[in-house]
């Protein structure tokens, strides 16, 4: 009976003296082997990234109802891991979010009108058209109806929703984030009057836009003249 040589080798991947099996083994486990192929894989990704996000994103568009169904049920399986990876992400990338938030409002201010419709039940309140939104958002010169700022613009509803205000036309204006927060469910002319920025000539275009009459808008403005010195 011919007696194999017995071969120890070093394994490749944590070092440690190991029998060979056959002349082609490289290391002494599986698991060693496989933790080999994913660091080089890695590697290999880190080079080639903008080719493996490409290929990502064509293999996104060509077969998208697939794609989300199998992303959709790998969530629902890994439930806690999610919940976990966005506190850590959100926790990382706190201001970043905030900005990107803040540039998608301001390009889908439409959808965001309707979003907030469908949050707070409101849906059967609107009633606007996308063209009229768009000559809503070209109004003042597509800054705030109050101050002119044109940074952190939103969706400014003249009355108030709480109080009864549809999300129409004649309702709807631009307005900063920090006029709209200040405003909140206040009269918009007594609360406008009182304003350091506030501006008479403002103030008669967005009567007219609301549709008030002119001869009202004369009226109630000798009768501010009076109350409020202006």
């Amino acid at each position: 009976m011919i007696k194999t040589a017995v071969i120890e080798s070093n394994c490749m991947e944590c070092g440690i003296i190991y029998r060979k099996k056959s002349n082609r083994q490289k290391y002494c486990s599986r698991k060693c082997k496989v933790t080999k192929d994913i660091r080089e894989f890695m590697i290999h990704f880190k080079k080639n990234r903008k080719k493996y996000r490409k290929m990502r994103r064509d293999r996104w568009v060509s077969h998208k109802e697939e794609e989300s169904k199998n992303n959709k049920k790998w969530q629902d399986n890994n439930v806690v891991h999610m919940i976990e990876w966005r506190k850590n992400y959100y926790g990382k990338n706190k201001n970043k979010i905030k900005l990107n938030y803040k540039k998608w409002v301001s390009k889908n201010m439409f959808r965001k009108l309707y979003l907030n419709a469908k949050r707070t039940r409101t849906m059967d309140k609107i009633i606007i058209s996308k063209v009229q939104f768009n000559a809503i958002l070209n109004m003042f010169d597509g800054g705030c109806c109050y101050c002119g700022e044109h940074k952190n613009r939103t969706i400014e509803h003249l009355i108030p929703v709480s109080k009864g205000g549809k999300s129409v036309y004649e309702n709807l204006l631009l307005a900063c984030w920090k006029c709209n927060s200040s405003k909140r469910d206040k009269d918009m002319e007594e609360w406008y009057r009182r304003q350091d920025f506030y501006n008479q000539d403002n103030l008669i275009k967005i009567k007219i836009h609301m549709g008030v009459d002119i001869r009202t808008i004369e009226k109630e403005a000798s009768f501010a003249k009076k109350r409020y010195g202006t």
